[in-house]
């Protein structure tokens, strides 16, 4: 179930990325780095694993951080817009 929110949750993030670059390579380097970090912090914890939210509070604390930045995306009215072909800036 973690995976479940945490690959939606980052995954509205990462379309939103590729919508507004109108190029999919950012959200490509997002994914990597995601990759990379994600297993940052499990060599800094030890705890007994909650089947529930993973392997470790880590990733529900981290999920966090990205479940607001989805909902701003989400709540914003100019972030889901198509962007202005006049201008190279994007603005939420």
């Amino acid at each position: 179930m973690a995976m479940v929110w945490f690959t939606v949750i980052v995954g509205t993030f990462l379309g939103w990325v590729t919508l507004r670059s109108g190029s999919v390579w950012p959200a490509v380097i997002g994914h990597a780095a995601i990759n990379g970090i994600s297993g940052l912090p499990l060599l800094l914890v030890q705890a007994e694993p909650i089947l529930l939210l993973g392997p470790a509070p880590t990733g529900f604390i981290a999920s966090l951080v990205w479940t607001l930045l989805a909902i701003g995306l989400f709540w914003s009215p100019k972030a889901l817009a198509a962007p202005n072909e006049n201008t190279n800036a994007i603005d939420i």
